[in-house]
């Protein structure tokens, strides 16, 4: 009786490869000049700005806020506010020597705080890398209402994903790109880099000089991190946090797959029946202009994925719908026990792992001073038994290893199990993942064996913790998630 092992993928973070256990039915190019492209890179008349306040952070910094308009989108018949306003926050240490800067995209709410504190993440963020650090808050301006057959007097404020599907569901009735939303929240990422480095080179700010950016946001912001990374060429590296819009037929189809069900959290848009529209041609309208993956080839700067292992919105393990398709260097991480809210300050993680602050700020840092990164590599085989050995009782395993070129600090095997289904969110599983420390070899190995459940699905993934040369601040990179068994329960019920 023979075992046979099927290694499902080989990948390097340098270069992204596999063996393709998947196969992968859309894989259009990113359009040569799409709608996205030109709006973006026009010119928008309604752009200013002005000093609101400096703030005086003692002898070690300054901080500056702008009262930015980025852009007039639609007009006054269409939506309540058609200006885009935001308070720019601008923090500058006075040690800071390099050139580039780091852009936190925000959510928030449209109100007039351009004499209010600092951003408390931003003077966090500012101090540890020592670098320049703008917030770019209010994106998308919000609420915002959309005056339509629905909203006739404009009184329904809309936020967050309200607001971006009822702005795809003009894009598609009236066939018109410029309604989608996506647009708007990265000509204004556009907008806060103009305005940063316009301001920033005036005698009044010290004449500093910024010549490239590491662009961060979650969530809708992480989605626009990577939308402004397609298309300015100021983006040095992105951070982009919990959220997994890539290639989103497939990832669409593997999250129906997975549950049979729409999760509640993307309500917004399934309750508009927005994802079937990605198979008409009015659709793909939007598409072209909201899916990362369809601009992948332009994304050759340092990429660091930092994501939740228990997001409401997203399967843990879309990524093999599209990391392997991204050129040049990805990082990634996932974060046990945590949702789509994540751990920024360390509270979820056990003594001795990093929050998912100090991981932006050791990959920023090492970024910033063109610093080598760790590279983590990985292998993954199931065992596959014939029918009678199964029969027998005999269990199989899955199998993880990694390889490592700089020698980790710690490395840990992280297990979740669900005996009721392909489902690991954490509002269904709690903080199930449970982890189990593993041990290097001496040429920087290391392997995980997982138990094949009797039923149920079990998800896990290998996290290593590396030292930096020539910086204090580690990094935390991951594989990524996968599951077992390797099928998707609901995959032949029709989409609903």
């Amino acid at each position: 009786m023979r075992l046979h092992i099927i290694c499902f993928s080989i990948v390097t973070v340098s270069l992204f490869t596999g063996c393709g256990f998947r196969s992968h039915r859309d894989l259009h190019r990113s359009p040569r000049m799409s709608y996205l492209d030109r709006v973006t890179q026009s010119p928008d008349e309604d752009f200013s700005f002005r000093l609101a306040k400096t703030h005086d952070l003692g002898d070690h910094a300054v901080g500056y806020t702008l009262e930015l308009h980025s852009q007039t989108w639609r007009n006054a018949e269409e939506v309540s506010h058609p200006l885009w306003t935001h308070n720019l926050q601008i923090v500058c240490p006075k040690q800071a020597t390099g050139q580039t800067a780091m852009l936190l995209i925000s959510g928030g709410s449209r109100k007039d705080q351009s004499d209010g504190p600092l951003d408390a993440t931003l003077l966090q963020l500012a101090e540890a890398t020592g670098s320049v650090c703008v917030l770019l808050p209010n994106v998308p301006n919000q609420p915002l209402a959309i005056i339509d057959r629905d909203d006739p007097q404009g009184t329904q404020r809309r936020y967050e994903d309200d607001l971006i599907a009822q702005s795809w569901v003009r894009a598609i009735d009236e066939r018109d790109p410029d309604w989608v939303v996506q647009t708007a929240m990265v000509k204004s990422a556009i907008a806060a880099m103009d305005a940063t480095q316009a301001f920033l080179n005036t005698e009044e700010a010290g004449s500093i000089q910024i010549d490239d950016f590491v662009v961060t946001g979650a969530s809708k912001r992480g989605w626009t991190t990577w939308l402004t990374a397609a298309t300015d060429d100021r983006i040095r590296a992105i951070m982009p946090i919990v959220i997994d819009t890539f290639n989103m037929p497939e990832t669409l189809q593997h999250h129906w797959g997975a549950y049979g069900h729409w999760s509640p959290a993307i309500a917004d848009y399934t309750s508009r029946d927005l994802f079937k529209a990605f198979e008409t041609r009015r659709g793909n309208l939007v598409r072209n202009n909201v899916d990362p993956y369809l601009y992948r080839e332009r994304f050759t700067m340092p990429k660091f994925l930092l994501n939740s292992a228990g997001d409401q919105y997203f399967l843990p393990d879309s990524t093999s719908l599209y990391l392997d398709h991204l050129p040049g260097e990805t990082r990634l991480r996932y974060m046990p026990n945590t949702d789509h809210d994540l751990d920024f300050d360390g509270d979820a993680q056990p003594q001795g792992h990093q929050s998912a602050t100090e991981s932006l700020v050791g990959f920023y840092k090492a970024v910033e001073n063109d610093r080598k990164l760790p590279k983590l590599s990985w292998t993954h085989a199931i065992e596959i038994d014939l029918p009678e050995k199964r029969a027998r009782g005999t269990s199989r395993h899955a199998h993880l290893s990694v390889k490592c070129d700089t020698r980790p600090t710690r490395v840990t095997l992280w297990q979740a199990y669900n005996p009721d289904g392909r489902d690991f969110r954490q509002s269904t599983i709690g903080n199930a993942w449970v982890p189990t420390p593993l041990t290097p070899t001496s040429d920087n190995r290391a392997a995980g064996m997982i138990d094949m459940p009797e039923r149920g699905f079990r998800a896990y993934f290998i996290e290593a913790i590396f030292p930096v040369r020539g910086q204090q601040e580690s990094v935390t990179f991951t594989t990524p998630v996968f599951v077992v068994p390797d099928e998707l329960p609901y995959k032949d019920k029709p989409i609903r």
